[in-house]
């Protein structure tokens, strides 16, 4: 693992107002772990369900999810239970990296590295509880690509869920049963295979909110991919790259995360090392980019972006 956390365990809550002029957040709280408390030992992840009434956050080190139920009006977090490993008969939450909600708000996954798995759970939507659903484990009934999984993604549509294994170099994908939230898996695409070169140690993965394609950082080699995806079947095709130090492209070392605009119109990519936010144009139709420029902290006048 080369990812590192601090041993501060805590949940931040904050309001944040934005308006034309200015953007501004409050500090509002924090939610302690403790016993009888959230179990927020090493922190990882946080989610809001769609329709903002509930957060859950994953704890690497305790290996369980917290739920909060959040005031739609405020944004304030009351704590109301954890889910742990073995309980509804759960298994595979060993080291929870990141959590996510479907888009329908019906169901909530956990990437588990320390179990190589994905768990998947129904969610009540009224009070926001978990109800155990399944879990996949690498190498077992042809599920394959989840070495060390650390990120999560799902298609808009819900249709699809993606994943990185970055131990093995791979990007697996699964079709999604919107009914029952169980996953089958579709499609794992690997580093040397066919065209794709530059994918050793893939960590974060977006999917654009056109659905029409996915991207993947990847650590080792300071570069992000682009799969074309089919909104149909939800399988992926890999169509290009940006190699930081390849045609201008910079601020690339060390790639951790990539973000597309809600517009579709543009791609972020924080680089890590090298303290910097890669910018990127993206072509509506075929999902290519194009660099922009690079923000890296120190320079004109840019700060807070080190590390």
């Amino acid at each position: 693992m080369r990812l590192h956390f601090t041993s501060f365990a805590a949940l931040v809550v904050l309001t944040i107002i934005l308006t034309p002029l200015s953007a501004q957040i409050h500090f509002e709280g924090l939610v302690y772990q403790g016993s009888g408390e959230p179990q927020l030992d090493l922190a990882s992840s946080v989610a809001t369900s769609p329709d903002g009434r509930h957060v859950y956050t994953s704890s690497y080190e305790d290996n369980a999810i917290t739920i909060f139920d959040r005031n739609v009006l405020t944004g304030n977090l009351t704590f109301s239970n954890s889910f742990r490993e073995g309980e509804g008969g759960t298994r595979g939450l060993s080291s929870i990296y990141a959590v996510i909600v479907s888009p329908d708000g019906n169901h909530v996954y956990t990437a588990n590295s320390g179990s190589n798995t994905i768990v998947a759970f129904s969610r009540d939507v009224a009070t926001g509880n978990l109800t155990y659903v399944q879990t996949l484990t690498d190498n077992v009934d042809g599920v394959d690509g989840l070495q060390g999984i650390l990120f999560l993604a799902s298609s808009p549509d819900g249709n699809n869920i993606y994943a990185t294994g970055p131990d093995e170099n791979a990007l697996a994908g699964f079709s999604r049963d919107v009914n029952t939230g169980m996953l089958e898996m579709v499609e794992v695409h690997r580093a040397g295979v066919g065209y794709l070169t530059d994918f050793s140690y893939p960590l974060s993965l977006t999917v654009s909110p056109d659905g029409k394609n996915v991207y993947a950082v990847a650590y080792d080699d300071a570069a992000v991919n682009t799969f074309t995806r089919d909104t149909e079947t939800g399988a992926l095709t890999y169509s290009g790259r940006m190699v930081n130090g390849t045609n201008g492209v910079s601020g690339l070392n060390g790639t951790y995360s990539v973000f597309v605009s809600p517009d579709n119109k543009n791609v972020y990519v924080a680089g890590t090392d090298d303290s910097a936010v890669a910018v990127f144009g993206r072509d509506l139709n075929t999902g290519v980019l194009s660099y922009i420029e690079t923000q890296s902290d120190g320079t004109n006048g840019v700060d807070g972006l080190f590390g």
